[in-house]
């Protein structure tokens, strides 16, 4: 998958990653060459806490809102949401 970042720098922020235990490598047995890379323990807890942040952030932004507000905004992400998948699955196709 394209992430936008160059090789050399998810390299360095997976260093630093795993430097900071949110990260683990595994080697791929069969062909050194391969790397794999998963949540820690306390990766999962900090994203986990990230997300909930996220939540009560949102929720204070969208409280003031009406319900009708609410509805004409979730069906602008809708539409949006559509339109980035769109997006996304041409590019795939490129590759």
């Amino acid at each position: 998958a394209q992430t936008g970042i160059s090789a050399s720098s998810l390299c360095i922020l997976f260093n630093e990653m795993e430097k900071e235990n949110l990260i683990l490598r595994e080697i791929d047995k069969n062909d050194r060459r391969n790397r794999y890379y998963f949540l820690s323990e306390t990766g999962e807890r900090a994203a986990n806490e990230a997300i909930e942040q996220f939540k009560k952030n949102m929720l204070k932004i969208f409280e003031p809102l009406s319900e009708d507000e609410m509805e004409c905004i979730t069906k602008s992400f809708d539409v949006i949401n559509q339109i980035l998948e769109k997006y996304i699955k041409s590019d795939n196709e490129k590759i």
